[in-house]
């Protein structure tokens, strides 16, 4: 069959760069539990399911308490636990999985007191059933109400939170509250903030990044400030007001170098606000800033931020109309000197509104935003992807009752391909409200990239990270599978299309039902299948783009004859016949895995 392979690979040249068309983001499972008293905080787990911990009123004698559950990665619910560590008041803030255990931090705020509370600090360590191993307690004469935990590399937990109740100015009062893996108080550090608006990200190696957050009243709006693993302040950046061109921070992130992200809004005029992206390096120096707008003159902001391998930022917004609040929802990215790569606007006024919430990215640039999208207050959470590119890769709603509103506040990738999400739903008539839960599934999953990550490239001629694609043909650029339209075995419109192969290449697209077990050289590229082969059709490349599928000839599964759902996985095989590499005249595209439905 390879021979047979060789053969029909040999053929022609030149590279014209498309963009893909929308492609299918499935939904697995999707659950409802009756509504928490506010925002459900949530977690991926490293065996692709959710953690969801939202406060709910009762069970008597408590007022409210806190509830976690943790579905598996096909919506099977697998426990579910009550905590009162307060006894009367107990509201949930933040929840974390530690991925060496499995173990869950679970951080609470308790109050023993009815009217007014007096919020202590409870984080409680929870083993893989839900069981309490430990609590580690912050309790002062104030309020202290944690906001986020993060683990570092050394399973330390890293709480930032702020006392409030004092009566004077300041009315917030920032801490860092440090805890081992074993449930021992390491540090309690005073943060120089007078706000409760703050963020915490792990270092590499051990510590955390804080940003912390001023009043208007003082010299500098917020600080930025490293500590080690013991808690121990290294340094502490201030960002001093500037002819009211302030970043409002929101959001702070780190890459695997030690590169520090945040994100918010900054005013870049009395009145206007802008998203805004500032980074810095490993001591606190400011590499760059930058606001980013959709073009218009409305107010902007980013709510989350993430970073790719590559050093690439990724931000989700809103854009506030003056005459439609909250209409627009922007997903953008910039490379690690700040400049723009690509932005991407969702929703208008009238309607439907969307707003953007939160971001997952891959080590490879493929981005999923979370959010919502309604018509006068009702409407379905939505999910967008993108690849690193910025090219559709999918869109995704939840299945909203007509008198419904819902958002999706929380997303995570857990494998590729594989997205899991939380949010609510509140019904505009009754009032009633649900929290959510779900994954979803990209219908075609690239593997087998020529970047190194696997079998090296013949003649050194290796793809970058972020293309997902085969080796390097003799013009430079490595060419790419994907789908588009579904594959569904009832109303198959799938497509599955090459591009930056050569110009007018003769493409030989191939099905197999297995993966290789570790891919061999074969031509200029890489072979990706195993097992028994399968070809659908050679067509010519034009432009260096093929396809095959609906539209141009039979349906996919008519030609792989495919008659059952499950899982298949494709390559293409394209002539590039200048004395490039090998001796041999053709090179592959990555490998594409697609899960056909009935």
């Amino acid at each position: 069959m390879l021979a047979r392979l060789r053969s029909l690979a040999l053929l022609a040249s030149l590279v014209v760069s498309a963009r893909s068309a929308g492609a299918e983001l499935r939904p697995v499972w999707q659950q409802a539990l009756p509504a928490g008293l506010d925002a459900p905080k949530s977690a991926p787990t490293a065996a692709g399911g959710i953690l969801v911990g939202r406060s709910i009123a009762g069970p008597a004698p408590s007022l409210y308490s806190v509830e976690l559950v943790e579905y598996d990665a096909n919506g099977a619910l697998l426990w579910t636990r009550a905590f009162a560590p307060g006894g009367r008041y107990d509201l949930v803030n933040d929840l974390v999985e530690d991925p060496a255990t499995g173990d869950v931090l679970l951080l609470v705020s308790s109050s023993a007191v009815v009217g007014p509370p007096a919020y202590d600090l409870n984080l409680l360590r929870l083993d893989t059933n839900g069981n309490v191993l430990w609590t580690a307690t912050r309790a002062t004469a104030l309020n202290d109400q944690g906001q986020r935990v993060c683990l570092d590399a050394n399973g330390t937990a890293f709480v930032v939170g702020a006392a409030r109740g004092g009566g004077t100015f300041p009315y917030s009062l920032p801490f860092l509250f440090v805890v081992s893996n074993a449930g021992v108080v390491v540090n309690d550090v005073a943060l120089p903030g007078s706000l409760p608006f703050l963020d915490v990200a792990p270092y590499p190696g051990g510590g955390v990044i804080v940003l912390d957050t001023y009043s208007g009243v003082t010299p500098n709006d917020g600080s930025l400030l490293r500590f080690d693993a013991a808690g121990v302040q290294l340094w502490n950046v201030p960002r001093p007001v500037a002819t009211m061109r302030t970043p409002i921070r929101r959001r702070v992130a780190v890459d695997g170098a030690g590169r520090i992200v945040v994100a918010g809004a900054a005013l870049t005029a009395p009145s206007t606000l802008k998203a805004w992206v500032g980074c810095h390096d490993a001591n606190g120096n400011e590499l760059w800033s930058q606001t980013f707008d959709d073009g218009t003159n409305e107010d902007q902001q980013v709510n989350d931020v993430a970073l790719d391998a590559a050093g690439n930022v990724y931000a989700v917004g809103c854009v506030d109309e003056s005459a439609a609040p909250y209409s627009r929802g922007i997903v953008f990215s910039c490379d690690g000197s700040g400049a723009q790569r690509w932005m991407r606007v969702f929703g208008a006024a009238p309607g439907p509104k969307v707003q953007l919430f939160s971001i997952a990215v891959d080590a490879a640039g493929n981005s999923a935003a979370a959010g919502s999208e309604s018509t006068s207050s009702t409407g379905p959470g939505l999910l967008l992807r993108h690849d690193a590119s910025g090219s559709p890769r999918g869109e995704f709603r939840t299945t909203a009752p007509a008198t419904a509103g819902q958002g999706l506040i929380a997303v995570f990738q857990t494998s590729p391909g594989d997205f899991v999400f939380a949010g609510q739903s509140a019904d505009v008539t009754t009032g009633a409200a649900q929290v959510l839960a779900g994954r979803v599934h990209e219908q075609g999953v690239p593997f087998c990239f020529g970047d190194g990550s696997s079998t090296a490239c013949p003649c050194g001629n290796a793809s970058g990270v972020l293309e997902q694609a085969g080796c390097r043909n003799s013009l430079g650029v490595a060419a790419t599978l994907r789908d588009e339209g579904v594959a569904s075995l009832g109303s198959d419109t799938l497509v599955l299309r090459t591009l930056s192969t050569t110009t007018n290449a003769p493409t030989s697209f191939v099905q197999a039902a297995q993966p290789a077990a570790v891919a061999l050289v074969f031509g200029d590229g890489l072979l990706c299948l195993g097992g028994a082969l399968v070809r659908l059709r050679t067509v010519a490349a034009a432009g260096g783009s093929a396809s095959v599928g609906a539209g141009s000839t039979a349906a996919i599964s008519t030609l792989g004859a495919v008659t059952q759902p499950g899982v298949r996985h494709y390559q293409a095989l394209y002539r590039n016949a200048a004395s490039f590499c090998t001796p041999s005249t053709f090179n592959t595209t990555n490998g594409l895995e697609i899960t056909w439905t009935l």
